[in-house]
């Protein structure tokens, strides 16, 4: 705390007096490890010369607005488990559903404006439950014409 200002960085408070930027209301340390490649998330606000002196007790509060953060993204279960179904347990339908469910759900979600991954592993699912499908019924299509072949044929 100072009567002139010492540094370029120090700031004017309400009382008159000059402060360094650590103790300012806003100051958030530097953090530790390695030095940020990018410019710190915030600087201590320097009071230009010409401006107003407010009366102690008088003081305008601080607003700090945080805006644009990232919504974290979710995948959708029912893509997760179409894919496995899909893959690991031989439930060729049960994997169309749920990935015809999981792409509904995404889609949905989407028109609502809340986004949601997982709409390319629901198309996965569908699209390896619509071939295991495919194979299952070629294989007891198969299966059942060797078990009613007459062995006295030779085309069996």
């Amino acid at each position: 705390m100072s009567e002139v200002q010492q540094r370029p960085d120090w700031w004017q408070a309400a009382d008159g007096k000059w402060y360094p930027p650590e103790r300012h209301p806003a100051y958030r340390p530097p953090p530790l490890g390695p030095a940020p490649t990018a410019a710190p998330a915030y600087t201590v606000p320097v009071a230009p010369p010409q401006q107003p002196r407010v009366p102690v007790g008088r003081e305008q509060p601080i607003h700090v607005e945080v805006t644009n953060l990232p919504t974290p993204l979710h995948t959708n279960a029912c893509a997760i488990i179409s894919l496995v179904l899909a893959l690991v347990l031989p439930v060729p339908l049960a994997a169309i559903i749920f990935g015809w469910i999981g792409t509904s759900q995404i889609a949905r979600a989407e028109r609502s404006g809340v986004h949601e991954r997982g709409r390319a592993l629901a198309i996965w699912g569908i699209v390896l439950g619509v071939l295991e499908l495919v194979a299952f019924i070629v294989v007891i299509v198969r299966i059942s014409q060797a078990a009613t072949c007459d062995p006295s044929f030779q085309n069996c």
